[in-house]
């Protein structure tokens, strides 16, 4: 697997910040404080996307002068970060006199109150559905590493195994034609069922009321028993040992399944 300073020399953004900056201790308010800021708007994104946008933070961020970031109860709007890590309540509210309007740049405005906000005539806006996309790969990508056992292979694989014949006692087993419930439908669910549907899968969701089907990305509509059922356990067949070949049926777990001696 190749390090940071295997691909980072040349690259027109990771270059310059690897030779000047990556693994150098930092000292000044300034640097730190600008270290902070950039590694926390960096969650869920990629470094790239931050080097490229690090000259918005500094203009943003009055070059991350603190005592200048400090003044900002001047301000008439103020832009939240992505870690929920500046907080505007009623001290906040009640020194920035001229504050007009509220952009969070994340979906959740668990930072803000709202109450405070909305009580002093200002407006606060979010991105909503910003992260729909990422959320519904990472869905999609947790579901592959639990159905393949993925995580546990590829430890085997690090270590010099081939674990081939170990899967069907783990329960590995394909996505594609498996029953995948989504319990709501928002920018989130939406996304969820389009991928899961388009890999084969068999999508249902659960709402308080139908969606036109124009808007359930294919999936149908179902209980909440229903969205959460399971679909028949697959069957496996045990080739650990010679002379075994009954087959099984047991549910996927994230436990380890009982080896053939059990059965």
């Amino acid at each position: 697997m190749s390090s940071y300073c295997d691909v980072a020399p040349g690259d027109p953004w990771h270059g310059p910040y690897h030779d000047a900056e990556y693994g150098f201790p930092l000292t000044g308010d300034a640097e730190l404080f600008e270290r902070l800021v950039l590694e926390i708007n960096q969650a869920g994104l990629s470094w790239l996307t931050i080097l490229r946008k690090r000259e918005n933070f500094r203009a943003a961020f009055q070059r991350f002068d603190i005592d200048r970031v400090a003044e900002f109860g001047e301000a008439d709007i103020v832009l939240s970060d992505w870690s929920s890590a500046l907080r505007v309540g009623p001290a906040e509210v009640e020194r920035a006199e001229r504050l007009v309007f509220v952009m969070s740049a994340a979906v959740g405005l668990d930072s803000l109150d709202l109450p405070i906000l909305t009580g002093a005539g200002v407006v606060v806006a979010n991105t909503a559905g910003l992260n729909a996309p990422s959320v519904a790969e990472w869905c999609l990508g947790a579901a592959f590493a639990v159905a393949r056992s993925l995580a546990w292979v590829d430890r085997e694989v690090r270590a010099g195994g081939w674990p081939q014949l170990e899967l069907p006692e783990r329960g590995s087993t394909e996505l594609a034609g498996r029953r995948v419930g989504v319990v709501g439908l928002g920018a989130v669910g939406s996304r969820v069922a389009a991928l899961f549907g388009g890999i084969g899968c068999e999508v249902r969701y659960w709402t308080r009321h139908p969606r036109p089907a124009a808007d359930t990305a294919g999936a149908t509509w179902t209980t909440p028993s229903g969205a959460c059922r399971p679909s028949r356990p697959p069957a496996r067949t045990c080739s650990t040992r010679r002379g075994c070949t009954a087959s099984k049926r047991y549910a996927p777990s994230p436990r380890r399944c009982p080896g053939p001696s059990t059965w």
